[in-house]
């Protein structure tokens, strides 16, 4: 096993630093914020070093900067994140690209589902240790003031972290489709991060993280699992398992369960006034929007952080209809059939992903917010998920060569 571990890192050694840079992001108490930047310069040194080049049919992306550009000059906001946004989406997305680029996101994406997997042992740890800096950062329980005390571990916000035990869910379902039929120590080891990462999320409390892995978890489940009787085998299994550890993660849901009773009892989401500012700033200026990164209207109008409440709504407000309508399009031609990538599972797991974050970016506001960790691998995904197209071929013949971790 250690052997395995040494060889991987010795393999990946520039993929990890990048992943251990950008997953920084998440421990702004513990590691200074400046090693995530670290992280996206070491991205553009590798994209430098790939000979890649703009791909016209991707060329909408260069219209959506474009219109987010537009949208901050009009407005006179333009801000050094508008700047970091762009390098994501030109480092990231599709349209400058090269054969040996994406294979080294492809690689890197890999590493950052370790991430993820390292994310939840974190987390674990933090709660053996009583570290909760939700709690911290507020001063005290949210209890007091009629919230819910969500677990954040050593991470800065719940969010953050449910998001990244979500993609742990399903990173480990996929592997354990994968190895279906494989025994021994290695299938105890992924079935317990599965548990793991289920725990982990529901401690975060987010509902929405929570059923759009389960959700992704199925549909990966559907997609590898190739006659009834293997999937009657699993539903069973994964019953059995439930009934089990039902009085477990009935606990651990407690505070899932608060915030729906919550929600139930006033009437009122979590999201409810955020989106009513969004809507405010839309109709201040519904066509070409208030500019990247800009909150408020009038006086209180400022640029900077503010949860935004989704992503798709900081678009709508910030860019206005223009810049929505071209998103959506873009968004729209990841879509595929899964066949279309079944050819390397890698794809199915990362279409899985893009699933999630079809969903989860309506309530998230990270595929917009360059700051945070989980818009370079929101874009990286989408990339990915256009190239695995593109390059169809070619990769298929680099795999029948047994060349692709050649290039």
């Amino acid at each position: 096993m250690w052997r395995i571990i040494k060889r991987y890192c010795q393999e990946n050694k520039i993929e990890l630093l990048i992943t251990f840079c950008i997953f920084s992001n998440l421990y702004p108490y513990n590691i200074p914020t400046f090693v995530y930047y670290i992280g996206l310069a070491l991205l553009a040194y590798r994209m430098n070093r790939c000979k890649v080049h703009f791909e016209s049919r991707n060329s909408i992306y260069i219209l959506f900067l474009a219109v987010i550009w537009l949208s901050s000059i009009v407005n006179m906001a333009i801000d050094v994140r508008l700047i970091l946004f762009t390098a994501i989406l030109v480092m990231c997305g599709p349209f400058v690209t090269s054969l040996r680029w994406h294979l080294f996101k492809k690689k890197l994406f890999r590493n950052f589902t370790v991430g993820f997997a390292a994310t939840v042992i974190v987390s674990l740890i933090a709660k053996a240790q009583g570290v909760n800096n939700q709690i911290i950062r507020y001063g005290g329980s949210m209890e007091e003031y009629g919230g819910v005390d969500e677990f954040s571990g050593y991470a800065k916000f719940p969010m953050w972290n449910s998001a990244a035990a979500a993609m742990s869910i399903i990173l480990f379902a996929y592997l354990l489709f994968k190895n279906k039929g494989k025994g021994g120590k290695y299938m105890y080891l992924l079935l317990f991060m599965l548990l793991a990462s289920i725990y982990v999320c529901q401690l975060s409390a987010s509902r929405s993280a929570f059923g759009m892995a389960a959700i992704s978890s199925g549909l990966l489940f559907y997609w590898l699992s190739f006659n009834v009787k293997s999937i009657a085998k699993y539903v069973a299994i994964f019953g059995v398992i439930g009934v089990l550890l039902f009085p477990f993660y009935k606990d651990s849901a407690t505070r899932m369960m608060q915030k729906q009773e919550a929600q139930e009892s006033t009437g009122v989401t979590s999201r409810d006034l955020l989106w009513n500012k969004r809507v405010v700033e839309f109709s201040s200026s519904p066509v070409f929007g208030v500019g990247y990164a800009v909150n408020g209207v009038g006086l209180g109008r400022k640029i900077g952080r503010d949860e935004s409440g989704g992503s798709w709504i900081a678009i709508l407000a910030q860019t206005g209809v223009i810049g929505f309508v071209v998103a959506l399009i873009l968004w729209l031609r990841t879509f595929t059939s899964v066949k279309n990538v079944k050819y390397d599972s890698e794809y199915v797991l990362i279409y899985a992903i893009f699933c999630f974050f079809t969903v989860h970016t309506v309530l998230e506001g990270y595929m917009f917010q360059g700051g945070w960790y989980m818009c370079v691998i929101c874009w990286t995904c989408v990339g990915l998920l256009n190239e695995s197209q593109m390059y169809k071929k070619k990769l298929l013949m680099l795999k029948c060569q047994g060349r692709e971790s050649q290039l």
